[in-house]
């Protein structure tokens, strides 16, 4: 996400505080004069918890806050259909109650439009490009992967660069620790406090390097002063299949152009170079023919059998 500190601030207040705890707190304090109103307001907490959980960014509150929510919302919803159960017998619906949930109504069709775009973004019609994950030892989230072209919600990179295709399937991954929190402090500008930072990038992919770069200093977190593209980087060719390993640390990369490469293989250390917001890890691959990879296919990604999508964890 790269808006400026101070609105990124109020954007995350509202999306993972002051929104979902009034979703919840809607569940327990409603009324119901009809089964319609019963059933709006179970629908509209469901599809928007599953928009938060699914689509924000929980690098900046903690990655377990997302399951409280959910947790007091099933409590929420057992609670509305107890006080549901309960009611003597009440019309489906009537028109001044229907009038009075019509903006719930207009958020719930919201809801279950992003909500299906982001579930369809899951799945991949295309071959995926197997590879293995590139991190040993400790838990890691994607926090930007999926099908970007059938959700911005949970792959930003498609829409956000003008619909670049080699950018449809990339993902971003980012280091959490046993407690849910992906750095000390909030929004350090420090690089070393996110534990990302330093971490050792192993190849995901037999073949050959044909790209590296290595020379671009690491950006301050947050900052908004960011260089373009993806910094140092490192592009590894299999057969017509070209992958790319982005915002990488300077002087880190110890592979070099035209050295043939194994699964495994260390090849760097995480950085914040290029345009990078906070240390991260960027990955894409792309299918071309010829050289001019960059212009070429984007191609789904797989991890151990599981195309990533944000706010997947995996332990390794």
């Amino acid at each position: 996400m790269t808006l400026k500190r101070p609105f990124l601030i109020l954007f995350i207040l509202f999306t993972e505080i002051i929104g979902p705890v009034m979703i919840i707190k809607n569940l327990y304090v409603s009324n119901y004069f009809t089964v319609l109103d019963y059933l709006i307001t179970v629908l509209f907490a469901i599809t928007g918890i599953f928009f938060i959980y699914y689509a924000c960014y929980w690098e900046y509150t903690n990655n377990y806050l997302k399951n409280i929510y959910v947790f007091f919302s099933i409590i929420g919803i057992a609670v509305a259909t107890y006080k549901f159960i309960k009611l003597p017998h009440i019309p489906i619906y009537n028109y001044e109650s229907f009038i009075e949930s019509k903006q719930t109504i207009i958020w719930l069709i919201i809801f279950i439009v992003i909500d299906i775009r982001i579930l369809l973004s899951w799945r991949c019609r295309e071959k995926p490009f197997k590879l293995s994950f590139p991190f040993k030892n400790g838990s890691f989230v994607i926090i930007d992967g999926g099908d970007g072209k059938k959700s911005f919600f949970t792959n930003y990179h498609y829409r956000y660069w003008k619909k670049d295709a080699s950018m449809r399937y990339a993902a971003d991954i980012i280091k959490m620790n046993k407690y849910g929190f992906y750095n000390t402090g909030y929004m350090p500008k420090d690089n070393n406090k996110y534990f990302i930072y330093n971490e050792v990038l192993y190849s995901p992919v037999d073949g050959k390097v044909i790209d590296v770069k290595n020379e671009t200093e690491d950006s301050i977190s947050h900052s908004g002063k960011y260089s373009g593209g993806l910094g140092n980087r490192i592009v590894i060719k299999k057969d017509n299949y070209y992958v790319v390993l982005g915002h990488l640390k300077k002087d880190s990369i110890k592979v070099s152009e035209g050295q043939i490469i194994s699964k495994g293989d260390y090849l760097a250390k995480i950085g914040s170079t290029g345009y990078s917001p906070r240390p991260h890890l960027h990955m894409q691959v792309m299918y071309s023919e010829d050289s001019n990879y960059w212009q070429g296919k984007g191609v789904p990604i797989m991890f151990n059998n599981k195309i990533p999508h944000r706010n997947m964890v995996f332990k390794v």
